[in-house]
This record gives structure tokens, sequence and C-alpha cells, in this order.
């Protein structure tokens, strides 16, 4: 009976690490989307990249877009936003629904616990998986069983695929963002103020929905 106790304990002591480890991820990754929001101005100045490693939504994206190279831009965001899916991947194979009730609170969605029953059905979770960036799908198809390795190799080409896309429908806006990009660049301390103060009513009004 010790064996079995000793390899009970052992798992229960993975199962708690692996959760913390998703833990921390996740509070990182929350940590670091508020920073890339409410710095966005000052970063766009300091460093294009470093605004795109701290926060690839669309808002960071389309002011980096103008002060990068296509290359740059391209592996920067399509890596950030990866590494953000494969979080929320993470999160729905330790914390379960957990996790999926975390994400539809942040994201103002909810989606039903998924079942993918059957070879049209797995398909269609991988065609979801490689097209469509949204981190409470994400977290649903870790919570299904999708392998690993599948989500992994899926996400990352579906990232440099979209951001790909995203640059180049940005080409034809270049004049536009480049002035936009100027203008914030050019306001980058008053901006940031409002920012921040704009980021800071945002967490309150959020954890006030959630409470």
């Amino acid at each position: 009976m010790r064996p079995v106790a000793a390899r009970a304990e052992g798992d229960t002591r993975a199962v708690g690490g692996a959760q913390a480890l998703v833990g921390l991820a996740l509070a990182a990754s929350v940590a670091a989307a508020v920073v890339g929001n409410a710095f966005l101005p000052l970063l766009l100045r300091i460093s294009p990249v470093l605004l795109l490693v701290v926060q690839s939504s669309y808002a960071q994206m389309g002011l980096a877009v103008a002060r990068l190279d296509p290359v740059t831009f391209v592996l920067v965001a399509a890596l950030r936003r990866w590494i953000g899916e494969v979080i929320a991947f993470a999160s729905g194979k330790v914390l379960g629904a957990e996790a999926l009730r975390w994400y539809g609170q942040r994201s103002g969605r909810q989606v039903p616990l998924p079942t993918w029953e059957g070879r049209g059905a797995r398909l269609l979770r991988d065609a979801v998986v490689l097209v469509v960036p949204q981190p409470l799908l994400s977290a649903a198809v870790g919570v299904s069983g999708m392998p690993w390795l599948r989500f992994v190799v899926l996400k990352l080409l579906g990232s440099l695929a979209s951001v790909t896309l995203l640059w180049w429908a940005a080409t034809a806006l270049a004049l536009p963002l480049a002035a936009l990009a100027d203008l914030v660049e050019a306001n980058a301390l008053g901006l940031t103020v409002v920012a921040i103060v704009g980021t800071a009513g945002w967490l309150v009004w959020q954890r006030r929905r959630e409470a």
C-alpha cells in the first residue's frame, strides 16, 4: 500500500505544481497586457519591438507596423500571440472548466464545455485552432483533450499566417498608420497619462463585474 500512497501523493504534488505554474503564467500574461495598454504611447516611442513583446493586440500592432520591417513585425507579433494562446491552452488542460469561466469573464463571453466526438468534429476543432486567434477557444480545446503537439504546431502556423495577413492589410493603410504613430510618439507623455487612467478605470470595472 505504501508505494500506491506514495504515487498518489506524487501525483497530487505534480498536479499542484502544474496548477501553480499555470497560475503564474496567467498572472504574467495579465500583467503584461495591463502594462502594454497603460504604457502603449511611451513604449511605442522607446521600442516598438518591446511594445509587441509586452502586448500584441490590434492597437499595438497597428502602431508598431509603421515602425518595423515586415520580418521583425511578423515574427515578434506572431510569437507573442502564440505564447498567449499556449498559456490559455495550458490553463484549459490543467484547470479545466475553471479556465473557461475565467476567460469567459474577461472576454464577456461564455462557451459550453466542448465535446469533439468523431473525426469530422476533430477536424473542425483543428480548423478552429488554426484560424481563430481567441484565448477562450484555446482554453476550450485544452479542456477537450487536444494533444499538446498538435495544438502548438497548428497555433504557431495560424499565428504566423494571421499576423502576416494583418501586415499585408496594413500596407494599404501605411500612410495613415505612420501619421497616427507620429502623432502618438509626439504626444507620448500626455497620451500615456490618459492610457494609464483609462486602463485603471477598465480594471476597476472588470473587478466589479466579476464580483
